[in-house]
């Protein structure tokens, strides 16, 4: 299970522990490391934040199309009554 610090203030570190116990010989002791994941879980929040962002811009055109298609109906609807009577 990953775990952070501050360095700094500023500086976050998120390290992750990895356990290694030797099976084949059950007398050793296990072996216990450290590994500095920071920027993976730093590129892992941009992406998330990225993914974020794109499902608002993905909405925001969806609803554009549907204003859009509104706004033409509505216009049709109003500029119906007027073809039809410079027609007669």
């Amino acid at each position: 299970m990953p775990t952070s610090f501050r360095k700094a203030a500023d500086e976050r570190h998120c390290l992750e522990a990895i356990v290694i116990n030797q099976l084949y010989n059950p007398s050793s002791t296990p072996s216990l490391f450290w590994q500095d994941i920071t920027q993976r879980i730093e590129t892992e929040e941009k992406l998330k934040e990225l993914h974020l962002l794109k499902a608002v811009m993905e909405g925001e055109e969806k609803e554009r199309g549907r204003i859009a298609q509104e706004l033409i109906r509505n216009i049709g609807k109003h500029a119906s009554p007027a073809t039809n009577a410079r027609r007669n």
